[in-house]
């Protein structure tokens, strides 16, 4: 498995996390189990995490692409595309979040968006190589 493969994994599960954590702490009516503020750090720390997966991945993808010149397919370019949405999406959450509290009701459909644009953008690159490695044949 390559570094890019492992990051893209550990950028879903750390994706993941903070999603659930966060739906966890805003859909339950009563709260049983972990306490807020639990949740809300496990959701800070995932997140941090998510963000130094997403920054270490699209250093990697800008060598790539830069390497690659003219000749990129078109699944490249739709995966570079969703990965632009990301980093901005995920640039105005953390705008909302520490500077505009005023808007912060739109936080939670930011991060259902940069975790769904997340799964498509890894699912993009990292599904074909993966039946691609299951059946050499192919």
């Amino acid at each position: 498995m390559s570094l890019k493969v492992s990051f893209a994994l550990l950028l879903l599960a750390s994706g993941s996390v903070a999603l659930v954590a966060m739906l966890s702490l805003m859909g339950r009516a009563e709260r049983r189990g972990a306490s807020p503020g639990a949740l809300r750090a496990t959701h800070r720390v995932a997140g941090y995490a998510f963000a130094a997966c997403l920054a270490v991945l699209v250093v990697r993808g800008a060598g790539l692409l830069a390497a690659a010149g003219d000749q990129i397919s078109l699944r490249a370019v739709f995966h570079i595309v969703l990965a632009l949405g990301i980093v901005a999406l995920l640039g105005l959450k953390i705008l909302i979040a520490r500077f505009y509290r005023q808007l912060l009701k739109y936080a939670p459909a930011l991060g259902i968006i940069v975790f769904t644009l997340a799964f498509v953008a890894t699912a993009l690159m990292v599904g074909p190589k993966a039946l691609d490695a299951g059946h050499p044949g192919w």
